[in-house]
């Protein structure tokens, strides 16, 4: 964050809404979402208010230096969407882990934070979509399968062309991204070691 700045951008990334999501819960226009998001003025105490309501976080949390935004997800007062069995935050690092595995590290980096943040919601959307409680944990084929469709989507949308050798890497690093998902996400998938009865865990 800027000295003079503010976190909207980054809490609105970090619960995964678009600046039309956040416009909105704030009761204005995307433009002025956006706006807000680059300015590098001190934030006016009513939008300070209007992003805390909105997202059910502490006003401080809107114009501090240092935040936890995995924590203010939990703590939100705002119920945003149903809560999430996968983690959001490992999601978006293992998309670009696999988007520099097989384009290079500049192009991983270069990925606009908010396509990032759609794609994280496009895939927990595609893997929780059927779930009917709590008690019923997310497919892990259909993570494996929802990383590597994201991942083609990006590199194809940029006109990298994927060799034989690139999908087999791509194969083997959205493997190793799944399992990596898992483990940080607050529940076990089914078909994986320690998930036979389905209960939820939490990554020690």
């Amino acid at each position: 964050m800027a000295p003079d700045g503010n976190n909207i951008k980054e809490l609105r990334l970090a619960f995964l809404l678009t600046p039309q999501e956040l416009a909105a819960r704030m009761g204005t226009y995307p433009e002025q979402v956006l706006r807000l998001e680059a300015s590098e003025e001190p934030l006016p105490a009513e939008w300070i208010e209007s992003v805390s309501e909105a997202l059910g976080v502490p006003s401080d949390a809107v114009i501090a230096r240092r935040v936890d935004y995995d924590a203010l997800i939990g703590e939100s007062a705002v119920q945003l969407a149903e809560p999430f069995r996968l983690c959001p935050s490992t999601i978006r690092f293992a998309l670009t882990a696999v988007v520099a595995r097989l384009a290079g590290l500049s192009l991983a980096l270069g990925l606009p934070e908010d396509e990032l943040a759609i794609a994280v919601r496009n895939i927990i959307d595609f893997v929780e979509h059927d779930r009917r409680s709590d008690a019923t944990p997310p497919d892990v084929s259909r993570l494996f399968q929802s990383l590597q469709i994201t991942v083609v989507a990006i590199l194809q949308a940029r006109g990298v062309v994927l060799t034989e050798q690139d999908l087999g890497a791509l194969r083997q690093t959205t493997q190793a991204a799944a399992a990596m998902i898992e483990i940080m996400s607050a529940s076990p998938l089914p078909g994986e070691a320690g998930s036979s009865d389905g209960a939820p865990r939490r990554a020690e």
